[in-house]
Order: structure tokens, then C-alpha cells, then sequence
């Protein structure tokens, strides 16, 4: 396949392990301020079911195969998540941090015509995610917490050269 190093990236990355997901002690404040990562706008509930999307709408199979290989990780980070919330106190569920909206399928960005748009948008998407993590790490003294939303990063770090070298690639085959 055209990307397999792509596809190596990603087994690169799975190499580094995860922190045990140990909370020093439960704190619903927090578990709150994480529900939005869990499953907000911006989230791994999101991310997870537009790249599964993705993966079987997608014209270009290669490309789906790498998205929906990134989509197992972004379901990994849903665990993890949902783990962390639960041991601070919270049950994990599909809400906003309000308690006013719960997940939606509108979340989801469906447009696929156009692979430079998908690609584009999971950028984004990404990036946004590397953003309110970083917010996150600044609203805890956890360094389990920490140390676990560290990791995460490291992978949606990735995702997004993922992208942004799929989308220079679909650039390049239209010049």
C-alpha cells in the first residue's frame, strides 16, 4: 500500500505504553471538566465515530484503512477517559459538561466528497483536541491524570501528521 509507512507511524506510537489509570482521589469538579473530552463537540466520542464513519464511506480505501486504524486508538482514549471519570466519582456517560446537551450525531462531519475537505476537518479536529488537553493538564494536580492525558496527546499528536501528510499528498496528485 502507497501509505504504509503511515500505517508504521501509528504501530510506532502504540508502542509507548499507558499509564495505569490510578486517580489520587475523586474530585467531580474535574470529572465534570472531563465529560467535554469525553464526549463533547470536540471529543474522543466524536473522533471515534466520524473516522468509523470515515473508514466505511470513504472512496479512497487506503485512506480509510489508515482512519479507521486511528479510530481504534481514539477508542482507547474513550476508555480511558471514561475510566478516569468514573474513578473520580462520576459515572460516565454521553453529556456535556453543563448537563444541558447530551452527544449528538450533528457532531459528526459527514461532508466526504471532497478527501482535502475530510482531511482539512480532521486536522482541525485534532488539533483541537491537542488544545483542551492542554487546558485539561492546567485544571488538575493529578499526575496520574497528568500523565495519562500526556500519552494522549503524544497519539493526537500523530493523527494529525497523519493528515497533514495525507492531505500534502492529495494536494500534490491534483498539480
Amino acid at each position: 500500500m502507497e501509505y504504509d509507512f503511515l500505517l508504521n507511524k501509528l504501530e510506532e506510537v502504540a508502542k509507548i505504553s499507558y499509564p495505569k489509570i490510578n486517580v489520587e482521589k475523586k474530585n467531580i469538579i474535574l470529572a465534570n471538566i472531563i465529560l467535554d473530552d469525553f464526549s463533547g463537540k470536540v471529543s474522543e466520542l466524536t473522533a471515534v465515530l466520524k473516522y468509523v464513519y470515515q473508514n466505511i464511506n470513504l472512496k479512497d480505501k487506503d485512506i480509510a484503512k489508515i482512519i479507521g486504524k486511528i479510530s481504534i486508538v481514539e477508542m482507547h482514549h474513550l476508555e480511558i477517559l471514561g475510566t478516569i471519570i468514573n474513578q473520580l466519582g462520576m459515572k460516565s456517560c454521553y453529556i456535556s459538561s453543563n448537563h444541558c446537551t447530551f452527544w449528538d450525531a450533528s457532531n459528526v462531519y459527514y461532508q466526504i466528497d471532497d478527501i482535502r475537505d475530510v482531511l482539512k476537518n480532521n486536522i482541525i479536529q485534532e488539533q483541537d483536541a491537542i488544545t483542551q488537553y492542554r487546558n485539561l493538564i492546567c485544571k488538575t494536580y493529578d499526575t496520574n491524570i497528568i500523565d495519562n492525558i500526556k500519552r494522549i496527546i503524544i497519539d493526537e499528536k500523530v493523527h494529525k501528521e497523519i493528515f497533514e501528510d495525507l492531505l500534502k499528498r492529495q494536494i500534490n496528485k491534483v498539480l
